[in-house]
């Protein structure tokens, strides 16, 4: 796929390893979009090197790169047996709309599916990526909660059929 400028999107599996790079993609994901997560910049600045680790360790992790700069990630977690969770789903603005949504959840969405497991995300009530989800064949499930502790914003549990 090529983005805006002609130069081509690519995604990679991280690893532990590459911890330093999802903890950057990350914060400034929890920067722009505070809203969209069930985290936040302030709980996670107080995340060591070994969570960070471990986060990246719990599942597929996957980064896009559009013109070689890291500008999406997602990744998935199985929260019960059989189950995959989609979490940490985000592109960076200047990247939206480019399909680097798109790329980033067949990704992890492949790969649930094809070791057979249920495939679910949350998703904050207004949030514009709830298109995208909806566009993969995500539909709700009619499950609301708060999208953290002591919050009035909700989120929408996201089922594949």
């Amino acid at each position: 796929m090529t983005g805006p400028a002609g130069g081509p999107v690519t995604i990679e599996v991280v690893t532990p390893d590459d911890w330093l790079l999802w903890r950057s993609l990350r914060r400034r994901a929890l920067s722009h979009d505070a809203d969209a997560f069930g985290s936040t910049l302030e709980a996670e600045a107080a995340y060591d090197e070994a969570t960070w680790r471990a986060r990246v360790g719990r599942g597929r992790m996957v980064v896009a790169y559009l013109d070689e700069q890291p500008v999406g990630m997602a990744g998935t977690m199985e929260p019960e047996p059989g189950v995959h969770q989609v979490v940490s789903m985000w592109v960076a603005p200047e990247a939206r709309g480019q399909g680097v949504g798109s790329l980033v959840l067949d990704d992890v969405v492949a790969a649930a599916k094809a070791v057979g497991a249920r495939v679910r995300l949350h998703v904050a009530e207004g949030n514009p990526a709830r298109r995208l989800y909806e566009r993969a064949g995500f539909v709700d499930t009619g499950s609301r909660e708060p999208i953290r502790a002591g919050s009035a914003s909700l989120k929408v549990l996201m089922e594949l059929p």
